[in-house]
């Protein structure tokens, strides 16, 4: 007996080599030892998608923000007119802000690929949202980490 979320994705996508759509085998989890059996419970409960789907909105809307902060820095650096009346500390600590908020974001979201990883093993490579969520952490490490270390060419 299979669970499913339900599907907006039509059936010609059956053709590719992943699923779209995270499908739970109960009989399968029901074999699983108590710890991943656990944690596979954990990371398909609604309130566990729920919050990451949360968290990715309050995610684009702190990057919103700083796209804006970032307009309005730079605006005022060329001079721009729409600037010119900026006091010097319009957003006072808001680089730290939004440091502080890219680290909190990014390591939640590492921790939800983690959790995915140990509940479903080789199957989290199926679904194609695992793929992206994979891709844009590694992405987060790289831009994290990338900048603090220090690479010699020669």
């Amino acid at each position: 007996k299979k669970a499913s979320m339900p599907s907006l994705v039509p059936s010609a996508t059956k053709a590719l080599p992943f699923d779209m759509v995270d499908e739970v085998d109960e009989e399968e989890t029901a074999k699983l030892p108590w710890f991943r059996s656990m944690v596979f419970n954990f990371a398909h409960h609604p309130w566990f998608e729920a919050f990451f789907g949360f968290l990715i909105l309050a995610n684009s809307l702190v990057m919103g923000m700083e796209s804006q902060y970032e307009g309005l820095r730079t605006g005022r650096t060329v001079g721009h007119p729409s600037t010119a009346n900026l006091a010097d500390g319009f957003w006072p600590y808001a680089e730290e802000g939004f440091e502080a908020m890219n680290w909190m974001f990014g390591i939640l979201f590492l921790m939800e690929v983690l959790v995915k990883g140990v509940a479903l093993h080789a199957s989290f490579f199926r679904f194609i949202w695992n793929w992206i969520d994979l891709s844009l952490c590694i992405l987060w490490i790289v831009s994290a980490f990338g900048t603090t270390m220090s690479v010699d060419p020669n």
